[in-house]
């Protein structure tokens, strides 16, 4: 009865042992996939990260640069507004001339 109750005890602890190890197996494969997945998401992230510093970097410059052909623009723009007042300045002084010389 001893010997058939150690086998029993033996056995039972044999499957027992054999279903840790399929666990710890199973975990030890679940640990590698999720590792992998995490580097693979890790680095499509870094790309994603990259590319939209990349579309930063040149809206940047795009804006820097209208900036400057602005300024080019406004500055032109100025100087013509300039130039047409000085042109209405001389005319009104033509025309306080002209009148002038009619009233003599």
């Amino acid at each position: 009865m001893c010997s058939a109750e150690a086998k029993r005890i033996t056995e039972d602890l044999e499957q027992e042992m054999h279903k840790l190890d399929k666990r710890e197996r199973e975990a030890d494969e679940f640990l590698k996939t999720s590792s992998t997945k995490l580097q693979d998401l890790i680095k499509k992230n870094d790309e994603e990260i990259q590319k939209c510093a990349h579309e930063l970097l040149m809206l940047v410059d795009s804006v820097s640069k209208y900036k400057e052909s602005m300024g080019s623009t406004l500055l032109n723009i100025w100087r013509d507004v300039s130039e047409t007042a000085e042109a209405h300045k001389c005319l009104q002084g033509l025309r306080s001339l002209a009148a002038e010389l009619v009233n003599v």
